[in-house]
């Protein structure tokens, strides 16, 4: 099926040469165009496909919906330290505040820290 596609439509996404994703958040994607590019200049192998198709005058081709790049990129040894990685990193089973309650007037220091030892 030969179809006239946006440029925001049927985006593919990207995996590293282990087939994990480049990125988990936000997603590797890739529009079309660069998919396609990527495949005639030989860095990715195609996964899976949409049913869609382009096609120039000599030349028809499925678009890709998930390429894996032939190169290993290595990922960052030091990920971004936001909230939505520390949370994503300690996992949902054992969250929990990473202080205690903040020492209130006239609490002897000492308590303060044995109920950080506690944690």
């Amino acid at each position: 099926m030969t179809v006239a596609v946006s440029p925001d439509g049927l985006p593919a996404l990207v995996l590293n040469a282990d087939y994990r994703p480049l990125s988990y958040y936000p997603l590797s994607l890739w529009s079309w165009q660069d998919a396609i590019k990527a495949v005639f200049l030989d860095r990715v192998n195609i996964v899976a496909e949409y049913e869609h198709a382009v096609s120039s005058p000599t030349f028809s081709m499925r678009l890709p919906s998930v390429v894996s790049l032939k190169a290993y990129v290595k990922p960052s040894r030091h990920p971004a330290f936001t909230r939505f990685n520390v949370f994503r990193h300690a996992g949902r089973s054992h969250l929990r505040p990473c202080h205690p309650a903040p020492p209130r007037r006239g609490d002897d220091l000492g308590e303060c820290r044995r109920r950080l030892l506690a944690l």
